[in-house]
This record gives C-alpha cells, structure tokens and sequence, in this order.
C-alpha cells in the first residue's frame, strides 16, 4: 500500500481485522470491535486503527488525499481516518446501509457499494441502489448494478474493481457478490448494466473453489 505522510511508511500494509473473540465465534453473526492492523513490509506490527464500531470490518482503502476508508457491513458504518491515524467518523447525510466495498477513483470521488440486501428497499433517496458516489465527501449519485445475490441470494457487492475502458475515457467497473457465480460489468458513464464479463456454470464455480482452496494452502506452507 501507498504510503502516507504521518502514518505509513512506503511498503506499509492496513489489514481489516475487527477484534473477534476467537473464544464466542459465531458464523451468523460474528462482530467484534473493529479495528485496522498497521504492519510494516515485513510484517511486524506498528500499531492498530480502531474504527470505534462494534461489527467486521470488510472494506479499507485510502483516497487520493491520504484519508483512510473503511466498510463495516454488520456494524453498518463507515469511519474515516485522516492521514495522521486520527478518526474522522462518517460522511455527512449517509444513508444507513450495510456498506462494505470502498473505491476511491483518482480524481477523490468515492465509491461504496452495499455488502447486502434483505427484504424491501428502505424508503429513502437511494432506494435499492446498490452503488453510491461521494464527491467532495458528500452524496452525489446512486446507481443499480444487477447483483446475482451470490450463494446465499442476499449478498449484493462484496468486491469492486475499475473495469475495462478507461483507455478510452470510460468508466466502467468490475464487481461481484460472495460465492457468486457472474463478474458483471457496470458503466458508470451511462448508469447502466453491460454484458458480464464471466459466467461460470455451478461446476466451474466448485473447481474454482477447490483450486483456489489448494493455492492458498500451497502458498502457505510455503511462508512456514
């Protein structure tokens, strides 16, 4: 990760790890409080970031002005930090949302994306929109991305990424729902859907899931 001036040194890592009681674990709703490990590159601890939220942190990313970013969708939050470590709290006007994915574009928009959905659309101006952008740190535009739900059919953008284009001066991005099966594709110029750019059938998914499993363990042993 980038360094900041006042915090991180070049090489510096921020990892997402809420503070879990491994002792009460819970997979229907493991919360703890929420908390940025700060390493160095060799992975020797400098320090931590507590969000002051009680929930999993899942997002973190740092904007083109150093501010820290973080997505909580089971503490339903999102706690900024400036450049120097030093919590700022939330935008301004956020709609209550389990928000999980942050993108910050290079010219300091942000974009957050909504970890899941469960029953009706709250009543407000971002409806079922799963896509926010801030400018200037405060909301600007919604967007609808289609979200195959992933397995578990709730799930809604857990991962998001710049997509093709931008060679071209379009902006499109690259997202996905847990355990789904589609990478779809969404134009942020028109607001609209493009073709996926994967599918996979339910047995490709399974293989992928073996392999990457086999990978990781690999890759692994070969750290010990």
């Amino acid at each position: 990760m980038i360094g900041v001036a006042g915090l991180l040194a070049s090489g510096d890592l921020l990892v997402a790890a809420s503070d879990i009681d491994d002792g009460k674990i819970d997979l229907r709703n493991h919360r703890g409080p929420g908390r940025l490990l700060h390493l160095a590159r060799d992975f020797s601890p400098r320090g931590a970031l507590w969000t002051g939220v009680e929930g999993l942190v899942v997002g973190v990313a740092i904007a083109p002005d150093g501010t820290i970013w973080t997505a909580d969708p089971t503490g339903r939050a999102v706690v900024r930090f400036d450049p120097a470590g030093q919590r700022l709290g939330p935008p301004p006007g956020l709609p209550d949302r389990p928000w999980g994915t942050v993108l910050p574009r290079p010219d300091g928009r942000i974009l957050l994306a909504v970890h899941s959905r469960r029953g009706p659309a709250p009543a407000d101006a971002m409806g079922g929109a799963l896509l926010l952008e801030l400018v200037g740190g405060r909301l600007a535009r919604t967007f609808a991305p289609t979200s195959d739900g992933g397995r578990s059919g709730w799930h809604a953008i857990t991962s998001l990424a710049p997509g093709p284009g931008e060679e071209t001066g379009e902006e499109t991005l690259l997202h996905l729902a847990e355990g789904g099966r589609t990478i779809g594709v969404f134009d942020l110029t028109a607001a609209a859907d493009r073709a996926p750019l994967l599918v996979f059938a339910e047995t490709a998914l399974a293989v992928l899931l073996v392999i990457g499993a086999g990978l990781m363990a690999k890759s692994f042993r070969h750290l010990l």
